[in-house]
């Protein structure tokens, strides 16, 4: 059961559009029932981003630890 009224799912709908074709952000799609994954932050994504910036590993794994623990702290796990 969709408890989402249409309203709001238009908003969202104008808001997917403009990270996308405004910010130039990548959608990937409807999370909502992947619960393995459904997160703020995406571990290896942004490795591999900070990789292509030219971040050497091991300031990847202290950025990616620092997420993680404020995560924890925050309870958005």
């Amino acid at each position: 059961m969709n408890t989402v009224g249409e309203r709001e799912i238009r908003t969202q709908e104008r808001v997917i559009a403009f990270f996308r074709d405004a910010l130039g952000y990548t959608y990937l799609g409807n999370w909502q029932d992947n619960s393995e994954e459904n997160s703020n932050i995406l571990p290896e994504d942004l490795a591999d981003w900070l990789r292509r910036q030219g971040y050497h590993n091991d300031i990847i794994a202290k950025a990616l630890d620092q997420l993680q623990k404020s995560a924890a702290v925050g309870g958005t796990q």
